[in-house]
């Protein structure tokens, strides 16, 4: 994996604490923080993901808050303690539909600006300094869905700040990986970084499956097809433009809000995402979220009620299911598992997601759903429909 572990399949959750949010870094309480931890680990999770907010560990240019990093390193001890693992994102300047940037930081800015550059490296050391030979520091990802700050980057600008990012950071952490956790639009709308960056630049290729954002939802319901194979259908896309057949691919992202289904359909949804993903060679699963919001704070509506768990620790029905796949799956014979294909869709050797402006339409499922990635996706959803088994491979230009 180049992620270290035991587990033939990995599962983790992208926590969110469960008092205060990641307001909480300003705030902190670490028996809060710890009983969310408690409540992680009693899933079989074996990581989490952590957000660092930027403006909070970052106030200003030439200074990174020894307070925070402090926290971070007793977060860190607490998570180890239990059993898990952790993956640091660094430069969160976007989450949960919120923009975060230090003052005076703009988003174009964080791709192209030389000043924000050196913020850039004098945080990452930083919180190196802090994380980077501890035994449960599993990598480190560049930033949450870091794309979504500027959709209109040029990719060219996109591939050459990250490659700078690598090629500065890596040696700053000998023998841990560097991923770049994207959202889905660079696949589906060519912004931002090339499918060929993202495919050939890590170690670990990183997808983020949301069936709702991607308009797969608007294609069927959570536990029919469109949405239950979109990880597996993303895994073989991506990738195509690797120079590698079998690079590893974690599903960094994919989730089942409350509001998009009923509980039914939200197990189905999850028991087929994971195990048809498997079949194509996924062994690294990081489901959206451990913890609903506190109604204290302001978000979409459906951001309250992605979690595991309720605001005060309570599992949810979803978290069980959860946790019968993690006894399924962890330390299973993957060689058992049917993974024979008996239809192929031929894409080109010269295909590439046609760019679309990020305000094409008033409505993003929509707009979404006219990218010509979808025109393959749809191919292979009719095989699906046959009851066959579609593979991606490349075609003839």
């Amino acid at each position: 994996m180049g992620f270290g572990s035991k587990r033939t399949v990995r599962f983790g959750i992208n926590y969110t604490p469960a008092q205060r949010w990641y307001f909480c870094w300003d705030d902190w309480d670490a028996r809060a923080v710890a009983a969310d931890l408690d409540a992680i680990a009693a899933l079989g999770a074996d990581h989490i993901r952590l957000q660092l907010l930027w403006p909070s560990f970052q106030p200003n240019p030439t200074y990174v808050s020894p307070g925070h990093l402090r926290r971070l390193g007793e977060l860190m001890t607490l998570a180890e303690a239990r059993g898990l693992d952790v993956v640091v994102t660094l430069l969160t300047g976007f989450l949960s539909g919120y923009v975060y940037l230090p003052a005076g930081v703009s988003p174009r800015a964080v791709f192209t600006d030389e000043r924000v550059w050196a913020m850039e490296m004098l945080l990452a050391r930083r919180v190196l300094e802090v994380v980077g030979a501890r035994p449960n520091f599993m990598g480190l990802d560049v930033g949450n869905e870091i794309n979504c700050l500027d959709h209109e980057l040029p990719v060219r600008d996109g591939d050459a700040w990250a490659r700078r990012f690598l090629e500065q950071v890596q040696p700053l952490m000998p023998g841990k990986p560097i991923v770049n956790g994207i959202d889905h639009t660079p696949l589906l709308a060519g912004s931002t970084f090339s499918m060929t960056h993202l495919a050939r630049a890590y170690p670990i290729i990183c997808l983020h499956a949301w069936p709702y954002f991607s308009g797969a939802i608007k294609k069927g319901r959570l536990d029919q097809a469109p949405c239950t194979h979109l990880a597996r259908f993303f895994t073989q896309f991506v990738r195509l433009w690797g120079d590698q057949p079998q690079r590893p691919v974690w599903i960094q992202e994919f989730g089942a809000n409350d509001l998009w289904g009923t509980f039914e359909e939200r197990a189905a949804y999850l028991r087929q995402t994971v195990e048809l993903a498997i079949r194509s060679g996924v062994t690294m699963f990081t489901w959206w979220c451990s913890h609903d919001k506190t109604r204290d704070l302001k978000f979409d509506e459906f951001e309250y009620v992605y979690g595991l768990y309720t605001p005060d620790n309570q599992p949810k029905d979803l978290a069980a299911v959860y946790r019968e796949l993690v006894d399924r799956y962890a330390r299973a014979d993957l060689s058992a598992m049917p993974a024979g294909y008996d239809c192929e869709i031929a894409v080109p050797e010269n295909f590439r997601p046609a760019y679309l402006p990020h305000e094409a339409t008033a409505d993003y499922l929509e707009r979404t759903l006219a990218s010509n990635v979808w025109k393959i996706y749809d191919e292979y959803l009719s095989q699906v429909a046959e009851g066959k088994t579609p593979v991606l491979v490349r075609g003839k230009s």
